[in-house]
């Protein structure tokens, strides 16, 4: 029997808003969103962050966290048909260089990188489309660069924040644990329940020693820990492709915009999963293991499917 997948699959990338719109109106209404007061309000965030429990003394988490906000920009992408600008996030991992999404950059003619008052515009780019990351080479760029560490290092269970322009004025910060580390072509695609919405696709996820271990890229409309990252491994890969010019980057549909039978194991387990869908999975995950027999990731699916059904 073929299995069906909903066409869920969301990215976080946004449209530039309109100034003084109902948008705007709410983002400032709600509580723990923030804009250039950022640094303000997010010693009292950091604590709920670290348990007493946690190796890391919280006075040296929040000095970490503190010098993230400046590394984490946003990204205006303008097209060239007179189409609407596009925006997301981006994070300095190296000096005059950017990382994020491609989907945020691929329709752009011009590409400006922002933070607070201050503009730089992108003279080229680096990419890998299917892995969904791009880096930009943004000259005069004086922000400092983030440390990374491997997408792996951190477990299920692993505390992270994301940073990212959620809502697309100020930026946001979101804490939450690691649900899973899916491994997938040199790295972790992340599973996670920091939230993020539109606007913050090439934000960073950072652990708690504030290192990037991925990007924010999509997630599955549905209650829970479905928000997902790729790994840092990707950007490091992409900072060695081809440099060519800022321009529309054709045929570059990423590792999870594909059609739903052809995403990743993973993905299709997640999706249904998250609809409920327990006979679904436990048929997707025998396959699964049929081909994979000792994928952990797959009996971790199964086991939740099975737990589904009780």
């Amino acid at each position: 029997m073929e299995i069906r997948f909903p066409d869920v699959w969301t990215s976080t990338f946004g449209r530039t808003p309109r100034a003084g719109g109902r948008a705007e109106q709410a983002l400032q209404a709600r509580p723990g969103r923030t804009n250039a007061r950022f640094p303000v309000i997010l010693g009292s965030l950091l604590l709920a962050f670290c348990a007493p429990a946690q190796a890391v003394d919280a006075l040296e988490l929040r000095a970490a966290m503190q010098k993230l906000a400046p590394s984490v920009v946003r990204i205006e992408a303008a097209r060239g048909d007179q189409g609407r600008n596009g925006m997301g996030s981006g994070v300095v991992f190296a000096p005059e260089r950017v990382a994020t999404n491609c989907h945020v950059v691929r329709n752009a003619a011009e590409v400006a990188v922002l933070s607070g008052t201050m503009r730089w515009e992108a003279t080229a780019r680096q990419a890998h489309p299917q892995h969904d990351v791009c880096i930009l080479t943004v000259p005069g760029l004086s922000l400092p660069s983030v440390d990374s560490a491997p997408s792996g290092s951190v477990a299920p269970g692993g505390r992270v924040l994301a940073l990212g322009y959620s809502g697309g004025f100020g930026l946001s910060p979101s804490m939450g644990a690691v649900r899973a580390a899916h491994a997938f072509d040199g790295g972790h695609v992340l599973q996670t329940d920091a939230g993020f919405s539109s606007g913050a696709s090439g934000g960073g996820l950072f652990d708690e020693a504030g290192h990037l271990v991925g990007l924010l890229t999509f997630r599955l409309p549905a209650r829970g820990a479905y928000f997902f990252t790729v790994p840092v491994e990707w950007v490091h890969a992409a900072a060695g492709a081809e440099v060519t010019a800022i321009g529309p980057i054709v045929g570059a549909a990423s590792f999870w915009e594909g059609q739903p039978n052809l995403l990743p194991y993973f993905l299709r387990a997640a999706t249904l999963e998250a609809a409920g869908n327990a006979s679904g999975l436990l048929e997707l995950t025998a396959l699964w293991l049929e081909e994979e027999p000792q994928n952990a990731d797959a009996r971790a699916f199964r086991e939740r499917a099975l737990s589904l059904q009780r």
